[in-house]
């Protein structure tokens, strides 16, 4: 890694953050043991895993929980769960009657749609708290969506100031980050107040498709409006005499029984005809794929390389 890749932060920056964190929410998890799916070695799970138990002296586990039926524990009721929306969106299979109460959930790492925070709702036992950052700024805001699975605005951490540039793009500056000016984001934004926004999605997510500047969030996001989608992943691809879009779709129940029913072709024009409503013709995907849960790294993150792969 070159030095100027690397993001520097010091104790101080982080015992602020820590600080927030417990005055926020510390009284929810009161005494609880901290239970985690997420490494260490990302940002997120450092503070909220490790450092955050340790500096208020609660107990912590040393193992991760690594699959979705891990999570309904009878260690739940004194429990907090720091966890991301790769596990929290493959919940929806469980049975309501092993549904289990933990005192308080985290999710970060990436938005998590609103059904998964419906499935972990009804098996957890209370809504996640969504919390947005990135590694340069660490944690910037913090959300809960409402109870039907509306999508709430996001609200900064105490401490942390949010502007919009003339791009609308989120810059943040803020005590936990090791930077002393302004630092911009790759996500839109449109602001409700200086504490609180709306994210629009990731303004560095543009591709050029056959010269023309195509957002692969809001090709995404078009696609997940659809009933038959649960989530999807856009790529742009090429195959040497065009340029064209490639979508990976996790279907929801409704879109699993059309393609077991129905086939591929049936499924995919229906897709496409849908999305050719709410899309530039150029950016209508060309090409599917459907797979049972869209590829991610054990951070939670999506990888750019594995999903253009699946088109190999």
């Amino acid at each position: 890694m070159c030095i100027r890749d690397r993001v520097y932060r010091t104790i101080r920056n982080m015992e602020a953050e820590l600080d927030v964190l417990e005055s926020l929410f510390g009284e929810e998890i009161g005494d609880g043991r901290v239970y985690s799916t997420v490494s260490h070695e990302h940002v997120y799970g450092l503070l909220f895993r490790l450092l955050w138990p340790l500096v208020t002296k609660r107990a912590f586990a040393t193992f991760n929980f690594e699959y979705p039926e891990n999570l309904l524990t009878d260690a739940s009721a004194a429990g907090a769960l720091v966890t991301s929306p790769a596990l929290l969106k493959r919940m929806g299979h469980l049975d309501d009657a092993d549904a289990c109460q933990w005192r308080i959930v985290f999710s970060s790492g990436g938005l998590l749609p609103d059904y998964a925070a419906q499935d972990a709702t009804r098996l957890l036992g209370t809504c996640p708290v969504e919390v947005l950052g990135s590694t340069e700024t660490s944690g910037v805001a913090w959300r809960q969506q409402a109870e039907h699975g509306a999508a709430e605005a996001w609200h900064t951490l105490p401490e942390v100031r949010i502007r919009q540039d003339e791009e609308e793009f989120l810059e943040v500056s803020s005590p936990f980050m090791g930077l002393s000016n302004w630092h911009r984001m790759g996500d839109k934004v449109r602001l409700e107040s200086n504490r609180s926004f709306e994210l629009l999605g990731r303004g560095d997510h543009i591709v050029k498709i056959e010269e023309k500047r195509v957002s692969l969030a809001e090709i995404e996001q078009r696609a997940i409006e659809l009933d038959d989608v649960a989530d999807a992943a856009a790529t742009s691809l090429e195959d040497g005499a065009r340029q064209f879009v490639g979508l990976v779709l996790q279907l929801s129940d409704s879109g699993r029984k059309t393609l077991e029913q129905n086939g591929r072709k049936d499924i995919g024009r229906r897709l496409r005809k849908a999305l050719g409503g709410k899309l530039d013709p150029v950016a209508v995907p060309k090409k599917l794929r459907y797979v049972d849960a869209i590829p991610v790294n054990p951070q939670g993150k999506r990888q750019p390389a594995e999903i253009r792969a699946l088109f190999d």
